[in-house]
């Protein structure tokens, strides 16, 4: 098993979840659909050290929560997109001794508002945690701004999220040859 590469006493890895479509199986005869295949990548060493298959899109969050099951993820930082900011998950991923980032899109729309509200309230920005990057790349600028609050008690049902000590958002701003393309902001929530 590839766990058996990761050098012993190693905490701290990042571990990715998630799912893509494997477009070919669309095309072929014998699937009436495309199938699925969830993944978990460990940054830090470029390796997928688990998968599981799954025929349909819908079922993803309880993939990713089988593959939690198998995978020894103690000391881990684990990150999963949208579709697993789940309550469920993130008890999963706190009972294995990890901790986690799960965005927050319109899945939970009020969380997102709530989030997005005080990260752009300047009264609290003063009291968060703030790192800013800018990256260039063949004439591509990529400004990013990222926000911390670990006081957290204003937050609506935050002691439903099991470890849940922080919460945070990435402004980002891209330029492509002197003209702003984009300008987001990506919300997401940290476990213990």
């Amino acid at each position: 098993m590839v766990e058996s590469l990761i050098p012993e006493g190693v905490e701290g890895l990042t571990v990715s979840f998630d799912g893509k479509t494997i477009r070919s199986t669309g095309k072929m005869e014998k699937y009436t659909k495309p199938m699925h295949i969830v993944s978990a990548h460990i940054a830090e060493m470029g390796i997928t050290f688990g998968q599981q298959t799954v025929y349909e899109k819908s079922n993803e969050i309880p993939a990713v929560r089988e593959l939690l099951e198998l995978l020894e993820l103690n000391g881990c930082i684990v990150v999963a997109d949208a579709l697993n900011c789940q309550k469920e998950t993130a008890k999963a991923i706190i009972g294995k001794g990890a901790d986690y980032l799960l965005s927050v899109k319109d899945n939970h729309k009020f969380l997102k508002e709530s989030i997005e509200g005080h990260i752009q309230d300047e009264s609290f920005q003063k009291e968060m945690g703030t790192k800013e990057t800018c990256e260039k790349n063949h004439g591509r600028v990529e400004y990013r701004k990222a926000f911390v609050a670990h006081n957290i008690e204003w937050l609506p049902g935050n002691e439903s999220w099991e470890g849940l000590v922080c919460i945070g958002a990435i402004n980002t701003q891209f330029t492509i040859k002197n003209k702003k393309q984009m300008n987001g902001t990506i919300t997401s929530q940290a476990g213990s």
